[in-house]
């Protein structure tokens, strides 16, 4: 059976939404979107220099897209230079 656009299977259960998980959902993200507004600022500036640069690092990969690397080969006997260019996302 090959995927309908539009089908509803797996999204909803017989019961309908989860109440609950909704509410926690909405009380964890209100929390969240307080303490960045709030404390974040404050708790970041009571860190060590050391601390910071790790929490910076930390939040990167959500901000900016992974770099991709480059080999380069000068192996090769009749002077040619092979550039082999890796995606930071590919497996090999």
């Amino acid at each position: 059976m090959p995927f309908k656009k539009g089908n509803q299977y797996g999204a909803t259960s017989k019961r309908g939404k989860d109440k609950v998980k909704q509410k926690v959902k909405e009380y964890l993200a209100s929390f969240i979107d307080g303490y960045l507004d709030e404390s974040f600022v404050k708790d970041f500036n009571e860190l060590q220099p050391k601390e910071r640069v790790k929490v910076i690092a930390d939040f990167l990969p959500y901000i900016m897209p992974k770099m991709s690397s480059t080999d380069i080969n000068l192996g090769d006997t009749d002077g040619t230079i092979q550039l082999v260019h890796k995606d930071a996302d590919s497996k090999k």
